[in-house]
Order: C-alpha cells, then structure tokens, then sequence
C-alpha cells in the first residue's frame, strides 16, 4: 500500500513478474491453483482504496455515502484516463452525462490543490508560504498522532492553539508569532471546509480510527471483522 499510484503499479508489475518466475521454476507438475495463490491472495491498493475500504467494511456508521464512494473511484478513474493520454479522456469524459463531481450532495476532498485554491482568501495579508502551512496543518494541528488521540466532547481532532504553541522547536521549528498565523489560516480553511460541503483526508481517517477503537477491531480474534494476515506500507514515518 503507497500513497504513490505510480509506485503501487511498479510494484505490483514486479510482483506480478516475480510470481511468474517462481511458477516456471517450481515446475509444471505444480497445480495451477498452487502457482496462482500468491497472486490470487495478495492486494495492491493505494492510500485512497485503502481507507476506503477500511470505511465500507468497519462497523459503525460509514464515512461515505455510496455515491461520495463512486465519485471517488470516478475521479480516479479518470485521472488515469488523463496520465494515459488527452484524447482518450477526452472521449471518456464526452461520455459522462452528469458528473458525480458536479452533483451538490457529494463531499468533494480538500487536497493541497484545493487549499492552493483557497489560498487567497485564507492569507489575508500574512506572508506565510503556502506549502509551509499546509505542512504545518497535515503534520502537526490536525495529521499528527497526537490529534488523533485528542478526545473531546465536541469530537475536534486537532491541537488547540496552545498544543500547538507549546509543541517543542524540533518538531516545528516557526516560532510563536507565526505558529499564531498558522492556526489563524487553519481555523479559516476549517471554516471554508465545511462551508464548501469539503472534507480532507484527516476527517476521514478520525472517523475511521474512531470506530476501530469502538469495537476493538486492532486485537485480531477468530472473529476478525478485517481477516488480513499483513500489512505492507511504504513510506511511514513517525
């Protein structure tokens, strides 16, 4: 699993290939069924299909509506159709009558692209880079493990402007006026957020840990609501 798409295709081609090896090698006195498990068992998804599956299948109230769901693999799907050339898209595109990302009862992702998009109206004369508060918001007011664990009755994920101003130079190294602008522009995309019918991947995820820790799904039992037997992600940094 990797946020990359292009990465998760690579691996998955290697995988795939080294499978197909391993097949030729072992024989032909080996079951088809034998040579194929591998292949058959194993899963290659991407951050986005993960998590979605993750909401699909947990107990408790899900995330997504069914269409919020299809809009998502829409998307996707059309991206791909963009990487593997304009006309293609083009054509596919001519063929959707009504867009589910254009429908007004579909949350759309707030993603670096669209708080980009915000921008200026988030700054509000502050010299504060873009990027940099970005960061700062995914990395540490509202992304990091810490608020993640941050239960409060209103059920806000996220460091309040005295966490986050008391939060050690080595992990965010701006200092105390500019963490004060920081949380400004983030209580204004906040704002904006949920005033442009948006979510980001945060809310999805509180959501998500939120009902694995309800149920006590992170034991494994023979009852297992999520029968996977590993895990592989690329890129966790702690």
């Amino acid at each position: 699993m990797t946020k990359n798409k292009v990465l998760q295709r690579e691996v998955e081609r290697s995988f795939n290939n080294m499978s197909l090896a391993w097949t030729k090698k072992i024989g032909p006195s080996t079951e088809s069924k034998d040579k194929d498990s591998a292949r058959v068992n194993t899963t290659f998804l991407s951050s986005s299909e993960w998590l979605e599956a993750l909401d699909m299948e947990l107990p408790g109230d899900s995330f997504f509506t069914p269409s919020e769901v299809e809009s998502r693999i829409e998307s996707r799907r059309v991206s791909d159709t963009v990487a593997k050339g304009v006309e293609e898209f083009l054509t596919d595109r001519n063929k959707v009558e009504a867009p589910l990302q254009n429908r007004s009862d579909i949350r759309q992702e707030a993603t670096f692209l669209t708080f980009r998009k915000m921008w200026r109206k988030l700054k509000s004369g502050s010299s504060l880079d873009c990027v940099l508060v970005w960061r700062e918001i995914k990395s540490f007011i509202k992304g990091s493990v810490r608020s993640l664990h941050i239960d409060r009755s209103d059920r806000c994920h996220f460091l309040s402007l005295q966490e986050y101003l008391d939060l050690p130079r080595k992990q965010s190294r701006l200092d105390a006026a500019k963490r004060r602008e920081v949380y400004g522009v983030f209580l204004k995309y906040e704002k904006l957020k949920k005033s442009g019918n948006l979510y980001d991947e945060c809310d999805l995820v509180f959501n998500i840990a939120g009902r694995i820790a309800l149920g006590n799904i992170a034991t494994p039992t023979s009852e297992s609501v999520l029968p996977i037997d590993s895990v592989f992600v690329d890129e966790v940094q702690g």
